[in-house]
């Protein structure tokens, strides 16, 4: 697993969706769920603002992509910290008082 980008456009509200039995929306074509909502917030303040954690959200347009593995991903971050002054990524988190520098939502129905 690399880096996973998702991007869901014109998010709005959605009451009554068919979900799984663990809370998530079956049609991913129209429906996104808010599961990541307070992490991203912690990490990138203001950036899920109007979201509500665990929440279901229909979307006008969605796409999603992976760029690269796990590891190119990880030497990406730790290169992008160097370039900042930082020793590693785990530096940066560390320096913002995290433990963590990521946080995993549910994989993508699709891929599974």
């Amino acid at each position: 697993m690399g880096l996973e980008v998702w991007v869901h456009v014109g998010l709005k509200k959605a009451e009554n969706v068919d979900v799984d039995r663990e809370g998530y929306p079956k049609d991913w074509s129209r429906y996104w769920r808010a599961a990541v909502v307070s992490g991203t917030e912690f990490a990138y303040p203001r950036r899920a603002e109007g979201l509500e954690q665990g929440a279901i959200y229909e979307h006008s347009n969605y796409w999603d992509f992976v760029a690269g593995t796990a590891k190119i991903y990880g030497a990406w971050r730790d290169a992008l910290a160097r370039l900042a002054g930082y020793e590693s990524a785990q530096a940066v988190c560390a320096s913002h008082g995290r433990r963590t520098c990521h946080c995993r939502p549910r994989p993508c129905a699709r891929a599974a």
